[in-house]
């Protein structure tokens, strides 16, 4: 594995020769690097004894923009002597989610528009992260039988009904 310098958050170039001997002797099993918008490489720090199963999930933002903070700190850092106490969440009660009005569904319908996939997901539940349970076309049309918060019901196959996002209709 080689490097090249690397510029730290106070301003100082570290020796490339300095930051492998410290990534050598590092607790990590893997780095993330070369990342660009188009993938990343996984390096491994330690020789795998076993074959290794990496899983990520995707984003795709519109113009997203970078920006680090005066504070930025690089992943590769000194280890520490003195463990970092971490903060343990309390639970709270959460408050029972209230779907938004819907208006009626036998007035409204909906269009599948085009997008880089070429289909649309349809979901179990109205949230990206449930599960993909069919997919319909862009062009098709369907009745809103329920909306909820920038997603909307409808029966993509007859008597299976799920949920799409807004974000990827044309309201009729």
């Amino acid at each position: 594995m080689t490097f090249d310098p690397v510029k730290l958050a106070d301003g100082n170039i570290e020796d490339p020769k300095i930051l492998q001997k410290r990534v050598a002797q590092s607790n990590y099993s893997y780095f993330i690097v070369n990342r660009t918008t188009k993938g990343f490489t996984v390096v491994r720090n330690k020789e795998a004894l076993e074959d290794i199963t990496f899983s990520w999930t995707a984003l795709a933002v519109k113009d997203a923009k970078i920006s680090f903070s005066k504070q930025f700190t690089p992943l590769i850092a000194t280890a520490s002597a003195t463990p970092i106490p971490s903060l343990t969440p309390v639970p709270s009660a959460s408050p029972t989610p209230s779907p938004s009005e819907s208006p009626s569904p036998l007035l409204q319908t909906l269009t599948i528009k085009e997008n880089e996939l070429g289909y649309l997901r349809v979901r179990s539940e109205p949230s990206a992260t449930s599960n993909e349970i069919g997919q319909v076309n862009p062009g098709q049309v369907f009745k809103v039988l329920e909306s909820n918060e920038g997603w909307y019901k409808i029966e993509y196959t007859e008597n299976k009904t799920g949920w799409v996002s807004a974000a990827y209709v044309s309201i009729n």
